[in-house]
């Protein structure tokens, strides 16, 4: 019995300890990979950085042909859920509609345009080459920004601040906010590819705010 109860403590206290290392592996590589990019990096830089052999990798993680991936994965969405976070904090904001949306696209431009990680998945990853058991929660992820946009539009019109809608209605006005975000930031980066001027973060977040309550004066009461 004895030896029972010392052979699971000494099993708990591995796998805490794999967990533990998973976590250190996983910083290190997001500097690597934010540093060199997903293409350039490999797993000799992140077990040279870890100080150890790049075999030991494959102890930490699940799937060792696609170890890589699987890092970089993780590394979204660590990123990602940290997005979360703060917009949830956004979102309790005691604050009017239009400027609670306001300050959402302001976040998720700075935030979005200073992650190294986030704007390679974008670049790098196809949807169909992530693995299942990770596609469900990255999809969630990926579509949070429509649910939050929705979430805050029904609670409007429940306070009065915007005209009584539909659902059908509110799901329009998220698709059309959430297309205007998008039009500035592909706009930008086209003008940068093209000209190379490096797109201009308060001129983009004015855009936005202009184009929020150009948006927001057909719908307001």
């Amino acid at each position: 019995m004895v030896d029972l109860i010392t052979s699971k403590m000494d099993e708990n206290e591995d796998i805490s300890n794999r967990k533990r290392k998973r976590s250190k592996i996983m910083l290190v590589a997001r500097d690597i990979f934010s540093k060199y990019g997903y293409k350039k990096t490999n797993m000799v830089d992140i077990a040279n950085a870890m100080g150890i052999n790049q075999a030991n990798l494959y102890y930490y993680f699940d799937n060792q042909k696609q170890i890589k991936d699987q890092i970089f994965l993780d590394c979204f969405t660590n990123e990602m859920r940290e997005f979360r976070t703060q917009i949830i904090h956004i979102m309790d904001e005691n604050t009017a509609i239009q400027e609670k949306l306001t300050n959402f696209y302001v976040f998720k431009l700075d935030y979005t345009l200073s992650s190294e990680i986030i704007k390679q998945f974008y670049q790098t990853f196809d949807f169909k080459r992530i693995p299942k058991v990770k596609r469900k929660e990255i999809s969630e992820l990926l579509d949070m920004e429509r649910s939050f946009i929705k979430k805050v539009l029904i609670e409007a019109t429940k306070k009065g601040e915007v005209k009584s809608m539909e659902d059908e209605e509110i799901g329009k006005i998220s698709q059309i906010l959430i297309n205007q975000y998008l039009g500035i930031r592909y706009q930008n980066q086209v003008n940068y590819f093209l000209s190379d001027i490096k797109p201009d973060l308060d001129e983009m977040k004015g855009q936005l705010r202009t184009a929020i309550e150009y948006i927001f004066q057909n719908i307001m009461v």
